[in-house]
C-alpha cells in the first residue's frame, strides 16, 4: 500500500510541476505582449483626452497588466512615449528602405511607388492607433514634424543611398525629406480617411 500512497504523491508532484511550468509559460507569453499593451492603451487614452490628461495610473488600469510590468518596461509616460516614437521611426526607415531597394528592378516608376506604398499602408494598418495619434491635432506629444525629423535622421545614420538609373547617386538630404515627408502626407490622407 506504500508503494501505491508513493506513486500518487509522486504523480500529484509531477502534476503540480506541470502545471507550475504552464504557468509560467502562460506569464512569459502574456508579459511579452506587455509593451504593445502598454502603448496602445496610452495612444487611445491620448486620442480621447489628448495628451494632458493622461497619466500612468490610467495607461496601466487601460492596458490590464500591473503597475509592476508598466515600470519594468518604462520609466514612465515619457519614456514609453519615447520607445514607442523610436521604434515606429525605425520601423518607417526600415520599410521604406526595404520596398525602395525591391521596386528598384521594377521597370515602371508607378510600380516602383506602388511597392513602397503598398508596404507602408499595411504597417500603418497594423499601427493605426499610433498614426491616429500622429495625425491629430489634438495630441501634442506625438507630432508629424518630430517624427518627419527623426525619420529624416534616421535615414541619414543609416547610410542609405539611392541611385537613379540615367541620374547617378541622388543626393540623400533631399532624398530623406521627401520621401519622408511625401509618404507621409499620403499615408496621413489614408488615415483621415479611414
Amino acid at each position: 500500500m506504500a508503494r501505491h500512497t508513493d506513486r500518487i504523491e509522486a504523480g500529484r508532484a509531477a502534476a503540480s510541476v506541470h502545471v507550475e511550468r504552464i504557468a509560467d509559460r502562460t506569464r512569459t507569453m502574456r508579459e511579452r505582449h506587455a509593451p504593445e499593451a502598454f502603448e496602445r492603451a496610452f495612444l487611445g487614452l491620448v486620442l480621447e483626452r489628448g495628451s494632458t490628461g493622461v497619466t500612468a495610473t490610467d495607461v496601466i488600469e487601460a492596458s490590464g497588466y500591473s503597475r509592476g510590468s508598466f515600470y519594468r518596461y518604462n520609466a514612465d509616460l515619457y519614456d514609453l512615449l519615447e520607445q514607442s516614437m523610436s521604434s515606429e521611426v525605425e520601423a518607417y526607415v526600415w520599410l521604406v528602405s526595404r520596398a525602395v531597394e525591391q521596386g528598384l528592378y521594377l521597370e515602371r516608376e508607378f510600380d516602383r511607388v506602388l511597392c513602397v506604398a503598398n508596404d507602408l499602408l499595411i504597417h500603418v494598418e497594423d499601427r493605426l492607433l499610433f498614426y491616429r495619434a500622429l495625425f491629430s491635432s489634438d495630441v501634442d506629444c506625438i507630432g508629424f514634424e518630430e517624427f518627419c525629423s527623426r525619420a529624416i535622421a534616421c535615414f541619414r545614420a543609416s547610410g542609405y543611398h539611392v541611385v537613379c538609373e540615367g541620374a547617378g547617386e541622388i543626393d540623400g538630404d533631399f532624398y530623406y525629406y521627401c520621401t519622408t515627408r511625401s509618404f507621409l502626407m499620403y499615408i496621413k490622407y489614408w488615415v483621415e480617411r479611414g
